[in-house]
């Protein structure tokens, strides 16, 4: 087997593994079996996150004495309450009666000196393969390895978040820098590489036009105490005062354009660099690289992100080309008919297969 130094931050064309875990302190449920091909946008591994306790002050909604609030209280001790229902509701002699909505959506557990105790609903943990490649390996009730063929270049920063998408190189040189009409061609569903980044209101433009991940050289020391404070993963190749992306890695991401890259990195690991992988997929019959080609009008989802999370509802119509969401954000995604009989649009991002 060759040995790479551990300096080594671009290795081409090798087999790389990566284990797609829940936290160590989760477990769960793995649906995926060994030799099982997947694709980046598949849920490998799932479990329910414990919420806790939610306290509402119910004499400071109401402004009444603490004995009060109970006559008040619109729910019994043990039902259910849906995040803004009627949580509290005190009837007027004249004029409409003050209701008092849910902030959060559990399970009344009890009423302590006019404070409501809500137990709040386990959030949905979903582990993702991340990468187009194939299982290799299963741990009961933690999640997969996965595997891929292709290149690894280990970063010298990442900002704590990962992705993937399809690799757009934005520059033609390595030192180059790009403007918001070329991001505005090319964002949409991908990940965006450039050789350096001079100015901060391209990474809001990226994210608007639906950029998932940016991959950079170097930018400025001002906009580098910046890029933690954004959603997306954003990756340094090279570091902060220089100008420009080294040539090979520069070079390598050409070769790799179009394909789906994986931008890899928790940031409270102190073992292992963040890392972006280029996948090949040279054994098998392939994988499609576009997660929501995996989408089908009439086909069954849970709808991950608020304001519907948690959610199911049935494809009612797919849009593959970008168009704006309710956030502002343009991109591609499917009309769900919820269960209740709304009809709502949803990003391709925030939807969860069901099988």
């Amino acid at each position: 087997m060759k040995l790479y130094p551990h300096d080594t931050r671009l290795k081409r064309d090798v087999i790389i593994q990566q284990k797609r875990y829940l936290p160590r302190q989760l477990k769960g449920t793995v649906n995926i079996s060994k030799g099982q091909e997947v694709t980046a946008s598949s849920v490998v591994a799932r479990a329910d996150m414990d919420q806790g306790y939610y306290v509402f002050d119910g004499r400071e909604a109401l402004n009444i004495k603490a004995e009060e609030v109970e006559q008040y209280v619109a729910i019994d001790i043990g039902v259910q309450i849906r995040r803004t229902a009627p949580l509290l509701i005190r009837p007027k002699r004249f004029g409409r009666s003050q209701e008092i909505e849910s902030p959060v959506e559990g399970i009344l557990e009890d009423i302590l000196d006019g404070r409501l105790l809500i137990r709040r609903t386990p959030r949905e943990l979903l582990v993702r393969s991340m990468l187009n490649g194939w299982v290799v390996g299963v741990e009961s009730k933690r999640g997969v390895t996965v595997e891929i063929q292709g290149a690894q270049i280990e970063v010298v920063w990442g900002n704590g978040k990962e992705g993937y998408g399809e690799l757009k190189v934005l520059t033609e040189d390595p030192a180059g820098t790009s403007d918001e009409d070329e991001i505005g061609r090319e964002a949409q569903g991908s990940m965006l590489a450039m050789g350096h980044l001079a100015d901060v209101g391209l990474i809001e433009h990226a994210i608007k036009r639906g950029a998932r991940g940016l991959i950079l050289g170097t930018t400025t020391p001002a906009i580098f105490a910046e890029l933690k404070s954004f959603d997306i993963p954003i990756y340094l190749t090279e570091g902060v005062n220089m100008q420009g992306m080294s040539t090979p890695v520069f070079d390598l991401l050409n070769e790799h354009e179009y394909k789906t890259v994986s931008m890899l990195g928790i940031a409270s690991s102190k073992t292992r660099r963040p890392e972006i992988l280029l996948s090949d997929m040279q054994r098998g019959r392939g994988l499609p690289a576009p997660a929501f080609a995996e989408v089908k009008v009439g086909q069954r989802v849970r709808l991950l992100r608020p304001p519907y999370d948690g959610k199911t509802g049935e494809i009612q119509a797919i849009y593959p080309h970008a168009r704006e969401s309710a956030m502002g954000y343009v991109t591609a995604g499917a009309d769900v008919l919820l269960s209740s009989g709304l009809t709502v649009f949803v990003p391709d991002s925030n939807l969860d297969i069901i099988m």
